[in-house]
């Protein structure tokens, strides 16, 4: 899928996403690709992200990767279910 990216006005970018089930359906990944014309020229920027859900269906993790000229960044989040009511 196509999209813009979120730059200011001024700047102009294009980028594409994909996302796809893993095998067995235990995680889903979304990586995408920008292109950025900036005015000290073009960068491009990847970035990939996974949800994965654990099998007791309470924490879901997120991991995500991002590349650009600046260098690469990795983060994991953790997102855990609460009991109802809370």
């Amino acid at each position: 899928v196509d999209f813009r990216p979120p730059v200011p006005a001024e700047v102009s970018a294009t980028g594409k996403r994909t996302s796809r089930w893993s095998e067995g359906r235990t995680s889903f990944e979304s990586s995408e690709r920008a292109t950025i014309q900036g005015p000290q020229g073009e960068i491009t920027v990847t970035a990939t992200r996974k949800w994965t859900l654990a099998p007791d269906g309470n924490t879901l993790t997120m991991d995500v990767a991002i590349s650009s000229p600046q260098g690469e960044q990795k983060s994991t989040r953790v997102f855990a279910r609460q009991p109802a009511g809370e």
